[in-house]
């Protein structure tokens, strides 16, 4: 069943992006659009202030230019005084003579056009000249204003007169709004290329997830072996390279299952075969039986790696753990002689059982190869710092292409005797590379063509590092290799610690 949404992530990004500047620019929009008409209405009330302020001046200092003396009456005072003034565009000045003949208009005005109506209203007119309020906010015809008056008062104090100073707001709005739309554009203008621009960006940094996705489409059972480029160090870099790190995994399971059904198929049908023919000896039937077993037991312990919490170290005396290993080689291969070189004491940090199988899947392996009268050797070495588990044989030995693959776990050099019941089961040192790196060790050869091979595992003495206590992953290949192998000495007997100049082995035989 799918799940998640059906519109394309590079949509949703686009989306998402666009949504968001579409909150901030409307944000912006009716941030500067509300401060814009703050400033309308504080530049009317400034405005109707400074008005007033300046005719209550004039008033106070003015003279007559005919008399030269104080005005004569608020009429004479209001006249001269709007004949010298120029209103804003926004601005109405007009004036009231309260000491005109009945029958007369009080009202004195400029010979300028009202555009806004307020003369047309002289009702409204003298209300506010009359209002006990100085200044407020009103309206005419549904145009707002701001207004304040002046009085105009003779000498005994009385009130004879009084200016009244309009401010409309209108224009101021009406220029807002041309701002605000001219904004509004900008912004829509803006939008549409961030979108456009986030759908570019969005495409280019989705380009790592559609070839992840086109990889994986590629990627087949039969085919395990394609790989994404990585570039840059971003997120989506390393999701490529966690991408590939995943393919390796699998590709190294799928080896690892493959390797199981080949060993399978060639070191168990053999003597199943020979388990099933009622005429086979009763010796090759024990001996197939062995084999089948044998590979069963390497086949459960490799599964076994492959899973945490698989070595269970803890300290035990060297001496004790070599009679063990040396019981249980004997106990491999007891057609054959041993001898037990022990070197060093103290004590271990190791998991016996483990390196109890290790030893068996020596012995039996050396035990197939060994030819001489001399016995197999089985040397237990502690040093300061690691502990050496071998096993010599004097077989064939190995040419140097054959050791640099010799501890492969993929790799199974017993193709010419594959079926008989006494052949190496393929297995038993890709337990032994197995039981090195559940230790944070190592597994080493030594060997040259005709002088026999020796075959060990290396562990630290102390803890191994908790992180990598248990399995370790199975598609550990030839680009790690050189990190935990030994070297391979192609033409002398020396141990691992002593030789110089040799080849890497890390395969499997």
């Amino acid at each position: 069943m799918r799940t998640g949404s059906p519109i394309p992530a590079r949509l949703r990004i686009v989306a998402w992006i666009t949504l968001a500047t579409s909150l901030v620019l409307l944000a912006v929009v009716l941030t500067v659009r509300s401060a814009l008409l703050t400033d309308v209405e504080d530049a009317a009330n400034e405005s109707v202030q400074q008005e007033v302020d300046e005719f209550r001046t004039f008033a106070a200092e003015g003279r007559d230019p005919e008399t030269g003396g104080p005005f004569a009456s608020a009429g004479r005072l209001l006249e001269l005084y709007l004949q010298r003034q120029f209103p804003g565009r926004a601005e109405v000045f007009v004036g009231y003579d309260a000491g005109v003949p009945a029958g007369t208009s009080p009202l004195v005005v400029q010979d300028l056009d009202d555009r806004y109506g307020l003369l047309d209203d002289p009702d409204l007119v003298a209300e506010l000249v009359e209002s006990e309020a100085a200044s407020g906010i009103a309206e005419v015809d549904g145009r707002s204003f701001r207004w304040g008056t002046a009085e105009v008062v003779d000498r005994g104090g009385v009130r004879t007169g009084e200016l009244l100073v309009a401010a409309f707001v209108e224009p101021g709005r009406a220029e807002v709004a041309r701002t605000t739309q001219l904004i509004v554009g900008v912004s829509l203008g803006g939008l549409l290329l961030t979108a456009g621009i986030a759908f570019v960006v969005a495409g280019q940094i989705l380009a790592p997830v559609r070839t992840v996705r086109r990889a994986a489409a590629r990627i087949t059972r039969a085919d395990l072996s394609r790989r994404i480029e990585v570039r840059g160090r971003d997120d989506l870099a390393a999701l490529a390279s966690t991408f590939n790190s995943m393919l390796d995994r699998l590709e190294g399971s799928f080896r690892s299952q493959r390797h199981f059904v080949r060993v399978a198929d060639r070191h168990i049908r053999g003597p199943v075969d020979l388990l099933a023919d009622p005429t086979t000896p009763p010796e090759d039937r024990a001996r197939a039986a062995r084999r089948i077993r044998s590979t069963l037991d390497d086949m459960a312990l490799l599964t076994s790696s492959q899973l945490p919490g698989f070595a269970d170290p803890a300290d035990v005396e060297v001496a004790r753990l070599g009679d063990d290993l040396a019981r249980a080689a004997a106990g491999a291969a007891p057609d054959h002689d041993w001898e037990l070189r022990l070197t060093g004491s103290g004590a271990a940090h190791v998991d016996p059982g483990l390196l109890r199988a290790a030893t068996v899947a020596l012995a039996e392996n050396a035990a197939a190869e060994h030819a001489g009268p001399r016995p197999l050797r089985l040397g237990v070495e502690a040093g300061a710092t690691h502990l050496d588990v071998w096993v010599e044989d004097d077989g064939p030995g190995l040419a140097e292409e054959q050791a640099q693959h010799v501890l492969d776990r993929y790799t199974d050099l017993a193709d010419d005797d594959a079926g008989g019941p006494d052949a190496p089961t393929g297995l038993g040192l890709a337990v032994v590379r197995a039981v090195a790196d559940a230790h944070d060790g190592s597994a080493w050869v030594e060997t040259a063509p005709g002088e026999g091979a020796r075959f060990g595992v290396r562990v630290p003495l102390g803890p191994p590092v908790p992180a990598r206590s248990g399995r370790r992953d199975a598609t550990r290949d030839e680009d790690t290799r050189d990190d935990t192998a030994e070297t391979t000495d192609t033409t002398t007997g020396a141990t691992s610690g002593d030789t110089t100049g040799d080849t890497t082995a890390t395969g499997a035989r």
